[in-house]
């Protein structure tokens, strides 16, 4: 249960990824998404053919009326400048008494009027993020005027004269606009010309920045997530990251009206920007560049010599490298290894701060050595067996630790700290007792007075007993952060560990990090790079190259490649022996040999490994360092450079992988494949292609060479599509047609399988689709003809069980007219068949229907049939009055049953009274949720604003009714997106104040999300004006504080989650007292917290309520005064005995902050602390003194979060 006390007592904490939108209000959203455009390439709405050259915060000073954001556009076609002046609103109406509406369209007429604007090229855009009904009609009718050729008198002409078949909505809409018009040029009507202009140039975008965009099932991940993901960032930052840093950077400079500049842009905004160097085969291969790795990462280089007196502590904190300082576990093994208490090592590691300030730093609480190495050089003789003994201990003890946070569900470990599932030591000594080892481990002669050979074996050791669980997957997942100095510490250790771990059949533990790993990015974390970046840096070695690449080819093997952003084990192989840019100091001869090898044991993984070696298919890759520890330049003397890659031994390259993939295909499958890659095979390969073809073909099976006739003559055409403006076809594709014409099927039905066996697309074979389109529906027809020619069923039956797309044959020959064909040669036939050929007759049935009309039916003599083919029959036609009308006459009353009961095809309704008599039976064949399907099929139909068509009653009711179906919800795809547009569609032409759509609500609150484009705006607002019904929720969900003996509890399990995001997480925002307007009536507000307090006093809810209702005061509107708060809301937070009210209140705001960043100007009266600081400080002012010091705490949990 959760108690008020639990309530108070924590906050609640958001992954850090889905909390990232919450904290940036809805503006500084959109300012980032244009700036985002603007620094990847991309497209704004309406703006086509344009690029963005710069973008304007708060252009106002720059003489703009609509001034939250100026948009300058390059014209790709004329070279000329184009404007977008941008007004954006979170939430839009069209009421005329809104002042927001009335301003915005004034300051658009103001600007569109003004002599700068170029009523031919710039344009003016409101962004927002909701619309009500008439605000959806205006935008549909402004995109309506703005995508037709009309000139302004023919659209008035048709406007007037009502010839026209806009909706209501949209109608009222332009109605509502034009007056607004009038109003902003001083009452007068304008020339229709001028006003037809404005409508031309006034956009209205609806925007879903208003949602935290990495929150999972957003639609809107597909916009920010692929543009972001197209990159390489600097320091592989995810995309979130680099969102999350584009809106801190907006929202900090917002207000300093900057211009920011594509060719320009502020330093601070190219860092978020920055790239990992990404090469490209052209620049290596074009310009003959050396590739130069850098050996190892770059350090800092400490100044002078080392002066303290604590020189062997120093020399022992380089093994360490770095601590936190303000973690228990990080001090003992500090103090265990100093061999003192850790206070002691705290003076001397403070005396060396003092004393060497570029050798030890120190930032916040975090203690790090500048360089271990360079130190270590020169006070390394400090360090005995002893030490590096000890050390070893603290090795195994801290690496060892296995992540609390495992024992959590993935997708719950980014809230591992809310449940307390920490490490015992920090990441940063994690980080440097792993390097340390690794250091000690390749420089031998760092530690002058240790035994021969002990830093040697003590790293070895250390890397075997650390992996000596190498069956358990989450000892694995524990060291991912640092696998790579593990690896470089022993690797051959660290190899035959993994291979071992590899040989296990079942619960294989890599498998298990592999699947633990594949999923969201933004939810899961990534533990399965950290191994392929550690497996890549072993590469480098040529004497480990050989071992290494096989267990990535085994990995790659067993598991395959996952989802877009994994990293895949054939990857890293692939970018290693890239020809024209190897990573490798293995020989050429060497990687041959491997690969080699991969195709033998790994045949699937081999073939694709060559397939993407072939020249033009992997054409970018990424620099890659060597490793920082392990020393894989030994006997190159100082040669850290690999010799450049000069153009005939690339195309060397290129024919050895090209040749050995021919050579390697074998199976049908394989030489499909290659037939598909033939454009990227060398010119000599492609030549000994052909011969193999010729010769595989020589005795190949009809049935084969049907398969590989197939393949050929689709990438003919693929590669004639390269051709497409040039007369001449390609000459690849002249040599592959004419063993295509060798291996040609005889039988005219084996030939005509092709037909049906492709898409449309994969048969064009012209510049115009449209030609190329009937060229191949007129060859269909003709084999059907043929067919029907000869009175052969039997061909019909073999030409359906053959092809792959059955349905394309019944919907051929569905608009096929012969003498010698008529209806009852396929019917009932086909229905009895098997399920290629039920599906080539449903897809006749429908062709017919439609090109015939239903008069063709009666020819059919239903009434000879078995009732299951009379009933597929009807299933098989439309969704309309005349497939009812046929189910009519059949006059079974258990046919009828039974289609209701199974039909799904929800196709074309005829006219608004099909509407009714369709949900009305599907409700009574209890099918509520199919009837969802249909009625959101209707609503795609027909808009979703026509009232007159689907009636709102029946919407609701069947809302209602689906909430205890029995329907198997498996069988829809779209549920969850149709049950969203039913309830938009009634937010929209009902009441919902005056209707039990609350219920419906409740029922499904799971599928509102906070943020979302929808919200239960009955619920909220029967909240917001019903307190006995508030009560009755805070009754339902939280415990009463009375004992049970003298009230019972109405704890109800099931509902409590449910109900607590309604009560106490603020997901949809609720403020007691307002109108569905959202306007505030002060009396109604004290009213409504006077009722709720006293009946939640009398069942023991008084102190949750508080908090709750605390919650809901932080979305109080502003005062007319200005103060920021209503000040009704302030006296009520500022009453006596209302102490958990104002804790609701602080943590309200507090969640609807979100994750705070420090201003990047560092300007404090910006951030969240100095803003709330100067909110406490103005009601002080006005005597409200607990409200205050109620305000000043919030603003500690600020500064809190801050450090």
């Amino acid at each position: 249960m959760v108690t008020s006390n639990e309530l108070r007592g924590s906050r609640r904490r958001e992954s850090p990824i889905s909390a990232s939108g919450d904290g940036y209000v809805f503006e500084h959203t959109v300012q980032a998404f244009f700036v985002l455009q603007m620094m990847m390439g991309g497209l704004v709405p309406r703006m086509d053919g344009c690029e963005i050259t710069e973008v304007i915060l708060q252009s106002r000073k720059y003489g703009r009326n609509t001034d939250d954001c100026e948009v300058v556009f390059r014209d790709k076609n004329t070279g000329k400048n184009r404007r977008l002046l941008v007004q954006i609103k979170r939430s839009f109406n069209l009421q005329p008494s809104n002042k927001a509406f009335t301003k915005t369209i004034e300051d658009a007429w103001g600007d569109f009027t003004s002599p700068s604007f170029n009523k031919l090229c710039d344009r003016i855009a409101l962004v927002t993020g909701d619309l009500d009904t008439c605000g959806t009609g205006l935008k549909r009718m402004l995109t309506h005027i703005q995508s037709t050729h009309q000139q302004a008198d023919q659209f008035w002409r048709d406007h007037i004269s009502g010839y026209t078949d806009r909706s209501t909505p949209e109608l009222q809409g332009l109605k509502r606009l034009q007056e607004k018009i009038k109003l902003a040029n001083d009452g007068n009507d304008p020339s229709k010309e001028t006003e037809f202009n404005f409508f031309k140039s006034f956009f209205i975008i609806k925007s879903d920045m208003h949602e935290s965009l990495f929150q999972d099932g957003d639609l809107n991940i597909a916009l920010i997530h692929s543009m972001l993901a197209r990159k390489r960032w600097k320091g592989d930052a995810e995309p979130w990251k680099i969102w999350e840093l584009l809106l801190s950077f907006i929202s900090a400079r917002n207000k300093d009206q900057i211009i920011i500049r594509k060719d320009n842009p502020p330093d601070h905004l190219k860092k978020i920007f920055e790239e990992e160097l990404v090469v490209r085969q052209r620049d290596i291969t074009d310009a003959g560049k050396k590739m130069s790795p850098e050996c190892g990462s770059k350090t800092l280089t400490i100044n002078g010599k080392i002066q303290t007196t604590y020189k062997k502590e120093l020399a022992l904190l380089c093994l360490i490298g770095e601590f936190d300082a303000s973690r228990p576990g990080d001090q003992d093994m500090v103090a265990k290894l100093l061999e003192s208490d850790y206070q002691t090592a705290l003076n001397a590691i403070q005396s060396i701060a003092n004393t060497d300030a570029s050798a030890l730093k120190l930032r916040g609480t975090i203690w790090k050595v500048v360089d271990t190495k360079k130190t270590l050089e020169q006070i390394g003789s400090y360090i005995y067996d002893n030490h590096v003994d000890s050390f070893a201990q603290i090795y195994l003890r801290i690496l060892g630790e296995i992540d609390p946070a495992l024992e959590l569900d993935a997708k719950e470990r980014y809230f591992a700290e809310v449940y307390d599932k920490k490490r015992i030591y920090s990441n940063e000594i994690r980080s440097g007792v792993a390097n340390g080892m690794a250091m000690l481990a390749n420089s031998q002669d760092l530690c002058s007075n240790c035994s021969i050979k002990k830093l040697c074996n003590i790293a070895k050791s250390a890397v075997r007993e650390l992996l000596s669980k190498n069956q358990d997957s989450k000892m694995w997942m524990s060291i991912m952060d640092d696998i790579s100095s593990v690896a470089q510490t022993a690797p051959t250790e660290f190899l035959s560990k993994l291979e071992t771990a590899l040989d296990m059949r079942d619960d294989n533990p890599i498998i298990e990090v592999i699947n633990e790993s594949n999923g969201s990015p933004f939810f899961r974390k990534d533990y399965i790079s950290g191994l392929y970046g550690a497996l890549a840096e072993l590469l480098w070695d040529k004497d480990l190259f050989f071992r290494t690449s096989m267990i990535l080819a085994r990995i790659s093997d067993q598991i395959g490649s996952y989802g877009e952003g994994q990293r895949c084990a054939l990857d890293v192989i692939l970018h290693t022996i890239l020809p024209w840019q190897p990573k490798t100091f293995a020989s050429v001869d060497v990687q041959h040999s491997v690969v080699e090898k991969i195709v033998k044991e790994y045949r699937g993984t081999g073939l694709e490994l060559l397939k993407r070696l072939l020249p033009g298919v992997t054409y970018t890759t990424v620099e890659r360092q060597t490793p920082m520890w392990l020393n894989v330049l030994r006997d190159r003397g100082n040669g850290c450079v690999i010799k450049p890659v000069e153009r005939q031994e690339l195309e060397e390259q290129n024919l050895y992988y090209s040749n050995m993939y021919v050579d390697a295909v074998d199976s049908l499958d394989e030489i499909i494949g290659i037939i598909k890659d033939v454009n990227h095979l060398a010119e000599n390969t492609f030549a000994r292609l052909i011969v193999k073809l010729r010769k595989k073909m020589a005795s190949a099976s009809a049935k084969e060479k049907r398969v590989v006739w197939e393949a050929l003559l689709k990438e003919i055409n693929e590669l004639n599509q390269l051709n497409q403006y040039i007369d001449a076809e390609n000459p690849r594709a002249v040599k592959l047609r004419k063993i295509a014409d060798t291996i040609e099927p005889k039988d005219n039905l084996e030939k005509s399988l092709y037909l049906f066996s492709n898409y449309d697309y994969d048969l064009i074979n012209y510049n115009d689709s449209k030609k190329g389109l009937e060229e191949v529906e007129k060859k269909r027809r003709g084999v059907l003809l043929d067919i029907f020619g000869g009175r052969d069923l039997n061909k019909l039956s073999q030409l359906v069980n053959k092809v792959t797309l059955p349905h394309v044959v019944g919907t051929t020959l569905g608009c096929v007219n012969s003498p010698h064909f008529n209806e009852r040669m396929i019917l009932p036939a086909f229905l009895d068949g098997n399920k290629a050929e039920q599906e080539f007759a449903k897809s006749f049935i429908v062709a017919r229907y439609v090109h015939c009309g239903v008069n063709w039916i009666k020819k059919l003599n239903l009434s000879s049939w078995a009732k299951e083919e009379r009933l597929m029959f009807i299933l098989s036609l439309p969704f309309n009055q005349d497939a009812w009308s046929i189910l009519e006459t059949q006059r079974d009353s258990a046919l009828n049953k039974k289609y209701w009961r199974l039909v799904d095809n929800f196709r074309h309704t005829k006219d608004d009274d099909d509407i009714e008599y369709a949900i009305k039976n599907l409700l009574i064949a209890k099918r509520p949720l199919a009837t969802i399907e249909y009625i959101c099929w209707l609503l795609m139909q027909y808009g979703g604003s026509n009232k007159e068509r689907i009636s709102t009653d029946q919407c609701l009711n069947v809302l209602i009714k689906s909430l205890n179906t029995s329907e198997d919800v498996s069988r829809f795809n779209r549920l969850q997106y149709e049950i969203k547009e039913v309830f938009t569609y009634l937010y929209c032409n009902s009441d919902y104040t005056e209707t039990d759509l609350w219920r419906a609500e409740l029922g499904y609150l799971e599928i509102f999300h906070k943020n979302d484009d929808i919200r239960p705006l009955a619920l909220t607002y029967k909240i917001a004006n019903d307190p006995d019904f508030f009560c009755e929720l805070i009754q339902t969900a939280y415990k009463s504080n009375i004992p049970e003996s003298k009230v019972p509890s109405k704890i109800n399990e099931s509902l409590q989650f449910k109900l607590l995001r309604i009560l106490s997480f603020n997901d949809f925002p609720i403020m007691p007292g307002t109108d569905e307007r959202g306007e505030l009536n002060d009396k109604k507000l004290r009213a409504w917290i006077d009722r709720s307090e006293g009946i939640c006093k009398k069942s023991g809810h008084l102190d949750i309520a508080q908090s709750v209702i605390g919650g809901y005061l932080a979305n109080s509107p502003p005062d007319q005064s200005g103060l920021w708060i209503n000040r009704t809301v302030a006296d009520i937070l500022e009453r006596d005995g209302a102490s958990s009210m104002r804790s609701g209140y602080n943590t309200g705001i507090y969640n609807a902050c979100g994750v705070q960043i420090v201003d990047i100007a560092e300007r404090s009266e910006e951030t969240l602390q100095g803003k709330w600081l100067n909110r406490a400080r103005k009601v002080e002012e006005l005597g409200l003194i607990r409200f205050a010091t109620s305000l000043r705490k919030l603003v500690d949990d600020f500064k809190y979060d801050c450090v």
